[in-house]
């Protein structure tokens, strides 16, 4: 890996691009129950493009959520993913601004009413090398809230057998 984890200004789309193994971490969902995540990600082709995997898994082993998107950039210079995830009947297509240094984030639905399902997806990584999935959604008529987030480490380690794409 060319990008260091702990340089101070660590740059998180370089970091995921030059990651190929897995990184683990701990979490808490929306209804406060910990679990354990895995997150993948491959850089594809020269496009710039990331295809990412992720799940989390309770302590009972029960899988809350998984996810295989496709994160890149588009045309105009920001943010543009597609995904598909075992909590939503749907395929989901996020945008955002060009990542900074060391943060990405994506939107979905129309974040300026609250009449439909919204969600962002924010990526961070702080000097330590530790990255931050945190998931902020809403239901029509609430309002947005982080739901659930957690903090992974690089393990370096290959990805799950079970991981469908890799």
């Amino acid at each position: 890996m060319d990008t260091s984890l702990t340089e101070t200004r660590a740059d998180l789309w370089s970091v995921l691009q030059q990651s190929p193994g897995a990184w683990r971490g701990k979490g808490i969902n929306h209804e406060n129950e910990r679990f354990d995540a895995v997150l993948v990600a491959r850089r594809l082709f020269g496009s710039g493009g990331l295809l990412m995997w992720f799940r989390a898994t309770g302590e009972d082993s029960t899988v809350y959520h998984e996810e295989v998107a496709l994160l890149g950039p588009e045309g105009g210079g920001g943010l543009v993913m597609t995904a598909a995830n075992t909590n939503i009947p749907f395929v989901q297509r996020f945008e955002g601004p060009a990542p900074g240094a060391t943060t990405l984030a994506v939107h979905h639905g129309d974040h300026s009413v609250d009449s439909g399902f919204r969600e962002t997806i924010r990526l961070s990584i702080d000097k330590a090398g530790t990255l931050t999935v945190a998931f902020d959604w809403a239901m029509p008529g609430e309002a947005m809230a982080e739901r659930s987030a957690v903090r992974l480490t690089y393990s370096g380690d290959a990805p799950p057998s079970e991981v469908p794409i890799f």
